[in-house]
């Protein structure tokens, strides 16, 4: 969890264009982001950028009252490492964390094997702003990764935002 109240500068994270395993890669989406903040559309969530300290900036991803629910094609079945992106809550702006996040892969786009289930821990009422990851380690193959982030649910006109799906 990180704690914006000491930060001044730009966020590091978003200084450079990451190169990972998904970057570039067809990103479907199986529920809606928000036309207010759309990003770089489709492209969003394997584009390289990450956000800065404003879900303003132009590169994170929001989603209003919905999950988060994308599905990345690697092009070919290829050993993974880690699966990783970060989430931002700002009670004020009724930002929140995902209440828990999914992280499946498949060989054929149709069944998927679960490999971890995050639970959040950042209590939904804590004010402030803050960043947090939701990922796995290990180590398996695979072409598809579905990457699903359940909406809290906790107040209608919640907001999930996210920058960049990480594929090691």
């Amino acid at each position: 969890i990180f704690d914006l109240t000491t930060e001044i500068e730009i966020r590091p994270e978003a200084q450079d264009t990451i190169q990972h395993l998904a970057f570039g890669k067809a990103t479907a989406y199986n529920s809606t982001f928000s036309p207010r903040y759309r990003a770089n559309d489709k492209a969003t969530l394997t584009d390289g950028l990450r956000g800065d300290w404003s879900y303003s900036d132009g590169r994170w991803q929001g989603f209003i009252d919905s999950d988060i629910d994308v599905v990345i094609d690697l092009g070919e079945r290829q050993t993974i490492q880690s699966v990783n992106a970060t989430f931002m809550q700002d009670f004020l702006g009724w930002i929140w964390m995902p209440s828990e996040v999914e992280i499946s892969v498949s060989d054929n786009n149709k069944d998927f094997s679960l490999l971890t289930v995050i639970k959040n821990d950042l209590p939904f009422e804590k004010g402030g702003f803050y960043l947090k990851d939701f990922g796995w380690q290990g180590k398996t193959n695979t072409r598809y990764i579905r990457y699903l982030a359940k909406s809290s649910g906790k107040r209608v006109g919640g907001w999930l935002f996210t920058d960049e799906i990480i594929v090691k």
